[in-house]
């Protein structure tokens, strides 16, 4: 990661902070995941491993609870990719946060909720 952000313009900077933030995520370190996946999405708009960039990024904020943030790459994800499965994904996690469901808990019983409504 300090390589890759040091030197963002070297050919293999791109995959090194890539791999960064896959090892941070794995390691629990979720805001580290979080900030790492944006610096990719700041330093390579155009890259290859951008829309998963997108979509950890606000997932790991999510989990710290940074929930600004997390709509924000939630939103930028699922207008990447609107007709994808994550993309949909990314734009349902997002209204429901809007709406104040932030736990899995509540997105769960949100979704079975509404779910009840539509088969009647």
């Amino acid at each position: 990661q300090q390589f890759a952000a040091r030197y963002p313009q070297q050919k293999a900077s791109e995959r090194l902070l890539y791999a960064a933030t896959l090892s941070a995520g794995r390691g629990g370190r979720y805001f580290e995941c979080a900030k790492w996946c944006e610096m990719y999405v700041a330093h390579y708009p155009k890259g290859k491993y951008v829309f998963a960039s997108m979509v950890a990024a606000a997932h790991n904020y999510e989990k710290t609870d940074q929930f600004s943030k997390a709509l924000e790459y939630y939103d930028k994800a699922a207008l990447m990719e609107p007709n994808s499965t994550i993309g949909k994904q990314c734009a349902q996690t997002s209204a429901m946060i809007k709406k104040g469901l932030i736990t899995p808990e509540q997105q769960l019983e949100y979704i079975l909720q509404n779910s009840k409504d539509t088969a009647r």
